[in-house]
């Protein structure tokens, strides 16, 4: 026994769907192509950028106000005008004993003098102040007025306001009368 197939005729739905497979499998291989495609050359600009770039250093020196360039060698300070700042190879030796501590600044934004306001603040306070600049004082000692006795008549006044109102009702309506009041009455 043969078993006849028959074969399928243009235009049916199994080779429709077959055609649909085919076609699928070539969206799938080309998609994945060009994915892998992106993902190479994303990796390989990362490794372009990766590249170590010169770095910058500087030195501020708080006190006399002054940015050495450690790689160009210059001092870059404000100049006598106190409005543009000016650079040069040395400075004064009057300035260069005075310098002071120095605080280093790597890859500062540029130019570096425009952010002096700021480096005059922090680096100034972090290598000047002592630690007695940031002590607080002692709290003070609140000092007691010893106030002349008052008459008991006055105290006893300000003994009724304290308390809720209940009883202060109660306590004047149920008071021990002083033997003055009772002879008040009697009279």
């Amino acid at each position: 026994m043969t078993s006849h197939v028959t074969p399928h005729k243009p235009g049916t739905a199994f080779e429709y769907i077959s055609k649909m497979k085919t076609l699928l499998k070539i969206l799938f291989f080309a998609a994945f192509a060009v994915a892998g495609v992106f993902a190479l050359s994303a990796r390989k600009t990362a490794v372009k950028h990766s590249s170590p770039k010169q770095s910058t250093t500087y030195y501020y020196y708080p006190r006399v106000n002054i940015y050495y360039d450690v790689i160009k060698g210059t001092y870059i300070y404000l100049g006598t005008d106190g409005k543009t700042w000016e650079s040069a190879k040395q400075v004064s030796d009057k300035l260069s004993t005075g310098m002071g501590k120095k605080a280093v600044l790597i890859n500062p934004p540029l130019p570096v003098w425009k952010s002096n306001e700021q480096h005059r603040l922090v680096y100034s306070t972090a290598l000047y102040a002592t630690a007695s600049d940031f002590r607080k004082d002692p709290p003070k000692v609140p000092v007691k007025v010893i106030k002349p006795a008052e008459d008991k008549k006055a105290q006893a006044e300000k003994e009724e306001k304290k308390g809720s109102g209940f009883e202060r009702f109660f306590k004047r309506l149920f008071k021990k009368k002083s033997s003055a009041e009772e002879k008040d009455k009697k009279a």
